[in-house]
């Protein structure tokens, strides 16, 4: 049996991909820089690349993404170096190398940035020139309850990646704002739209198991309205989407911002941690569910 060879870079585990761009010792010198940069913890997956730079300026994102890349593209030239050069690595020279690849892509970088030191800091760190601020709107958000004929159904799909481990959820109330019901389920690895399709199916029939015949279902996703509204869903559940139309009278989709759509989003992410096909069920608010939408309270969305 051929045992694993020893990493070239730092001697001290089994040299694989994995060990060489997340473990290994020289690998975390470049990550280490990198990540101090833009206060980053360093990543231990393509995962953790992707989701670091989420709730910054698109600028910050496409300037990590670059340099997080060519980290990687680094790191295994080096080894390769060291393998079949006996090259000893340079971190000096990678990190020039680094940078300077960053400025080279300066003309590629589009978007704005936000009118903060930590932007400023990260374009003057690589010698990038200014650009353009983003300015923010407030957009009030309200909250309205159904007739009192109908049901509101808020539902939400959530998903770990691209695609990843999913989820759904969704709340039932009446025009009372009361908790009526709530449900969530795992849908193993989908896409973020799967799992908005199919939180709103599982939705519709549960209004059409409790016999409620008018529905608000509320929607921050507008293409899965959109699939909804001009029946270009996926096959997959289409004699679902059938069944229930021949069952309820009337069905009201609305849009709504994410801002009021919370107690959704909460299930959702419960949704995501279960296994595929697993379904928990509610018939009353649960005690760590801090935060619902009323209405008479403004809401307030930063676009």
């Amino acid at each position: 049996m051929q045992l694993a060879s020893i990493s070239f870079l730092c001697r001290k585990d089994q040299d694989n991909l994995e060990h060489i761009l997340w473990n290994c010792d020289y690998g975390q010198i470049p990550w280490k820089w990198i990540g101090g940069i833009f206060a980053f913890k360093n990543p231990e997956s393509f995962e953790d690349i992707m989701n670091a730079c989420n709730r910054k300026s698109y600028v910050v994102q496409e300037i990590w993404y670059i340099a997080a890349f060519n980290v990687i593209v680094d790191i295994w030239f080096r080894r390769n170096k060291v393998y079949f050069e006996n090259v000893t690595p340079n971190i000096s020279a990678a990190k020039k190398k680094i940078s300077r690849i960053i400025k080279d892509c300066e003309i590629r970088i589009k978007g704005d940035i936000f009118n903060s030191t930590y932007d400023l800091q990260i374009l003057k760190i690589f010698n990038l020139s200014c650009r353009k601020v983003k300015n923010f709107r407030i957009i009030d958000c309200f909250f309205y309850l159904p007739e009192p004929d109908c049901t509101l159904l808020c539902r939400d799909g959530a998903s770990k990646g691209r695609p990843g481990n999913s989820g759904y959820g969704f709340i039932a109330r009446n025009n009372e704002g009361n908790f009526l019901a709530a449900e969530c389920g795992g849908l193993g690895v989908s896409t973020n739209y799967v799992a908005e399709i199919m939180g709103t199916i599982n939705a519709l029939e549960w209004v059409v198991k409790n016999l409620k015949d008018k529905v608000i279902i509320t929607f921050d996703s507008k293409d899965a309205i959109s699939a909804f509204s001009k029946n270009k869903l996926p096959w997959f559940i289409w004699n679902r989407w059938i069944h229930i139309c021949s069952k309820l009278s009337a069905i009201h989709f609305n849009h709504v911002y994410r801002q009021i759509n919370v107690s959704a989003a909460f299930f959702a992410k419960k949704g995501v941690n279960l296994a595929k096909g697993q379904v928990m069920k509610f018939n009353e608010r649960p005690s760590n569910m801090k935060r619902m939408e009323f209405p008479d309270i403004t809401y307030y969305r930063f676009v």
